[in-house]
Parts: structure tokens; sequence; C-alpha cells
């Protein structure tokens, strides 16, 4: 990431250089809500129109088909992390061509806390097939929502942040005091990163 160096006495001596980076330099995430989801059969289900709002999803195991409005399906594979900057509505599904179980939520979940829950879809006796870490944030600062808006409908990073996500899946599946601030800290890393594999690579 280019950065620029400020060699006044008493200025910050690395300055993110450019809109984008300077916005990530000083991202900092607020309303932030977790689903831990597993599912032991096909899973479909829809995520809505969230504006001012970035979704993430991380499959930790099976693999995942999404589909957001204007952009071709993706999958994602296990290790595989995708953005939704914009807030924009879409799908999630493990097969193409699933009949949605409905909005995630308006269904049935385990709220843990007020930001995290856990929601488990399919037959107890059945072995689980599938899991995802998904989140939404909100940011403090309106120029990272600006920023937000020139990146595109979707980002899939395919792998690499493994080590990342375990310590937000360890934060989440084994709940301790200050965990929530943890775990939210964490996302920030993951975003900011994310967006960094993204712009190395496009």
């Amino acid at each position: 990431m280019a950065v620029a160096i400020d060699s006044v006495d008493g200025g910050v001596p690395w300055t993110p250089a450019g809109p984008l980076t300077g916005a990530l330099f000083r991202v900092r995430m607020h309303g932030v809500f977790y689903s831990w989801t597993r599912a032991a059969e096909p899973l479909a289900v829809d995520m809505p129109s969230l504006p001012d709002c970035l979704s993430f999803h991380v499959v930790t195991q099976g693999e995942v088909w999404i589909t957001v409005d204007g952009h071709p399906p993706t999958k994602l594979k296990t290790g595989d992390v995708a953005l939704v900057p914009r807030g924009l509505g879409h799908s999630l599904a493990t097969e193409l061509g699933l009949p949605s179980s409905g909005q995630v939520d308006e269904l049935p979940q385990e709220m843990v806390s007020d930001h995290y829950s856990i929601m488990t879809l399919g037959r107890p006796d059945r072995a689980i097939s599938t899991a995802m870490l998904c989140g939404i944030v909100g940011f403090d600062s309106p120029a990272v929502d600006e920023v937000l808006q020139l990146l595109p409908r979707l980002i899939h990073i395919d792998g690499g942040l493994e080590g990342l996500v375990g310590l937000m899946v360890d934060e989440l599946q084994h709940w301790r005091p200050g965990g929530e601030a943890v775990t939210t800290r964490l996302a920030d890393v993951l975003v900011v990163q994310a967006i960094r594999r993204w712009l190395e690579s496009d």
C-alpha cells in the first residue's frame, strides 16, 4: 500500500496516499453483528439490502455460492472470504438453483448476545456439512462509506487469511469477557486485509 512520508516536525510520520488507502488507514467499525451459520443439509438463504453497511462471509467448512445483485454467482471454498461493500442484497447457497429458506434475519437462531447469533439449519441428527462466519458492519467515518461506493459489488479473496479467520472463530466459539471488542477489532483487520489483497491483485 503506497505511503507518503511527512517530514514536518511533529507531523504524522506515515500518511496514507490517496483516498482509498487513507480511508483504510482510518477504518473503525461499529454496529457489528455476527452470525455463526451451520447447515446439515443443502443451504440457501437471502441477505437483505442494508444501505451504508458492508457484509462479509467466511467459509470455514464446505463450499458456498454467493450471488450479488448485478454480479455473476461466485463459488466460495473453505478458507475463502467474500465482501459485499455496498450493502447490496445477495444470496448464499450450497447449490445454484436451490429454493431459498428465507431472509436470514427472519430465520430461527440462538441469540448469544445483542451482536452475535448462532443459526443451525437442517436436522439435528445429521452431521454439519457447511459452516460460515457472516458479519454486517457499519463505519465510524463517513469518508469510508463514500470510498466503499467505489469498490466492486463483490470482492472475493481466495484463501490466505486463515490465521486471522481462525482467531475470529476462536473468539466466537469460546465466548469470553471482552470477546465482542476483540472480534470487532479483528473484523477491522479482516476487512482492510481483504481490500488490500483485492487492490494488489486488481
